[in-house]
């Protein structure tokens, strides 16, 4: 079971726009909001098995240098938007 209780409102507010959740916009608690999600999260079909497969498969698959390129790109991404 995860705890969506403990993502921050900034958190659930992109889950919410990634997935397009329609929330009124008189909603403006975090309790509220988690709601919505806790309803959408909980309507996913998800493959537990495959996902962990997935997850493992591309970190025995990952090399060491590809993680610096992933984190200097975030890095390079984060300062061209100040």
């Amino acid at each position: 079971m995860v705890d969506l209780s403990k993502l921050s409102m900034g958190a659930l507010r992109r889950y919410q726009a990634w997935f397009k959740i329609p929330i009124p916009n008189a909603v403006r608690e975090k309790t509220e909001v988690l709601e919505y999600v806790k309803k959408h999260f909980d309507s996913l079909q998800i493959d537990v098995d495959s996902v962990v497969n997935s997850f493992l498969q591309i970190k025995k698959d990952s090399k060491p240098e590809d993680h610096f390129l992933r984190y200097f790109y975030d890095l390079i991404t984060r300062i061209g938007s100040l």
